[in-house]
């Protein structure tokens, strides 16, 4: 019924086509090789169009989820500031990573769903492409001096559940607002950025230090093989 429906020219060509009724001929081989390769071509195109649009299916499907338990857990957002979903900037099924972006007055936030957690972001609606991690900002907003060593920023727990995120985003978010106001931006912005210079700086350094002491002893085995090792707010990574 499918090859009915696309008609002859998708079919393979029997060899019927390639001899003839008199035998070979150069017109039937030049059909033949045509409509061998049309439905080749087919077949390689339709499946990546098959499998293009399951992906974006699935990732729809996802996103719609993520924002119905955004919508129970952070009901705040909409019924006291009014926030709306708006469409996503980029398709976010890659590796896994499904995105929820609300509009709050002159902030957007982002719920960011990956496979073994969550976390949210937040940027200016004015620079709406500078995404950062709500705990970074929040460091950056309790820092009351100049940071200059990892003991200095006051650690905000990240990667936390929707229901354990709604009461510190509804403790914080005027917060939020003024330091992302246009007044307060660039200097946050400046705040933000030594922040995460300071957890780069620190986890390379300690990184340094596991290198150095496995060539020092060789010989030393880690007491759990699937150790952890904390990065700093930065990726974790696993040696």
């Amino acid at each position: 019924m499918m090859w009915e429906m696309l008609g002859a020219e998708a079919r393979v060509p029997s060899k019927s086509v390639l001899l003839g009724s008199r035998g070979f001929s150069w017109r039937g081989a030049i059909i033949y090789l045509v409509r061998k390769y049309r439905c080749r071509r087919f077949r390689k195109e339709g499946g990546m169009l098959f499998f293009d649009w399951w992906a974006k299916r699935r990732c729809s499907l996802k996103e719609q989820q993520l924002r119905e338990r955004v919508s129970q857990n952070l009901s705040f957002l909409f019924s006291e500031l009014g926030a709306k979903f708006i469409p996503n900037e980029e398709y976010s099924s890659r590796a896994g990573v499904v995105h929820a972006t609300l509009k709050v007055g002159h902030l957007r936030l982002r719920a960011v769903e990956i496979r073994d957690g969550f976390y949210m972001e937040v940027a200016a609606a004015y620079s709406p492409k500078q995404w950062e991690e709500m705990g970074t900002v929040l460091e950056a907003i309790d820092a009351k001096q100049p940071v200059k060593a990892l003991n200095d920023i006051p650690r905000q727990p990240t990667y936390l559940p929707l229901s354990t995120l709604a009461p510190l985003l509804k403790q914080r978010f005027a917060d939020l607002q003024e330091s992302l106001s246009e007044p307060n931006y660039a200097a946050t912005c400046r705040a933000i950025e030594g922040i995460k210079q300071i957890k780069r700086r620190e986890y390379d350094q300690e990184m340094q230090k596991r290198v150095q002491f496995h060539r020092d002893h060789p010989d030393a085995k880690h007491k759990n093989g699937n150790e952890t090792v904390q990065s700093l707010g930065l990726n974790d990574t696993e040696v």
